[in-house]
């Protein structure tokens, strides 16, 4: 997905099939204050400033993490600064591990880096901390170490946002994406899909 002189169609695509992170996409967002960034529905001013950390891995760390939180359901949520919806709903990201923290397990990965020849994922650090500190995100935070073509294709997605939830075995029940439109034109959310089902994880066995 290009962000090009059909700026009108473009967004409206982007809103129904998600962000693949593109080349052109990662020049725009060389800074928080990118017009993804910018359409977040929260206000920096109105956050706390919780300590906020990023560390740079790759997937299978990453995955060795969500196993480390055996016991506790686990909620990945992958993500760009390039990515228009993915900034808009990470506010309600950040709210869902605040309201269920000690329950729930919340990891943000981060997926800029794209492997250009003159690209590291330490140089991209400093700006994705800057967003993330400005939306208060306080859970575990990963840069991903590998292109973000290789996270997709680990996460059998075509395109962001994407969030992955695993029960409380560490077994990933449900991949959250919008590749075949299930959840119609405005895609999926927080609100309507992905916190009920993290509560129906943790309602205890009958």
């Amino acid at each position: 997905m290009r962000f090009a002189s059909w700026t009108g169609l473009a967004l409206l695509v982007l809103s129904a099939v998600g962000c693949n992170n593109s080349p052109v996409d990662r020049i725009n967002s060389n800074s928080v204050g990118n017009s993804a960034v910018e359409q977040s529905d929260v206000k920096t001013s109105e956050l706390a400033a919780p300590q906020v950390n990023a560390d740079i891995k790759s997937w299978e760390q990453i995955q060795q993490w969500v196993a480390s939180q055996h016991g506790k359901v686990v909620v990945v949520d992958v993500w760009s600064t390039s990515c228009v919806p993915c900034v808009k709903e990470f506010p309600h990201f950040v709210a869902l591990h605040e309201e269920l923290a000690g329950e729930i397990a919340c990891a943000s990965v981060n997926i800029d880096y794209y492997g250009g020849e003159n690209e590291k994922p330490e140089d991209l650090k400093p700006r994705i901390l800057e967003f993330l500190t400005s939306r208060g995100a306080s859970m575990q935070n990963f840069i991903s170490s590998d292109p973000d073509e290789d996270v997709y294709k680990q996460i059998a997605t075509a395109a962001i946002p994407a969030v992955l939830v695993y029960d409380r075995g560490g077994k990933l029940h449900t991949t959250f994406n919008n590749d075949e439109l299930k959840y119609g034109p405005e895609g999926f959310n927080y609100a309507d899909d992905i916190t009920p089902l993290v509560r129906q994880l943790l309602a205890p066995d009958e």
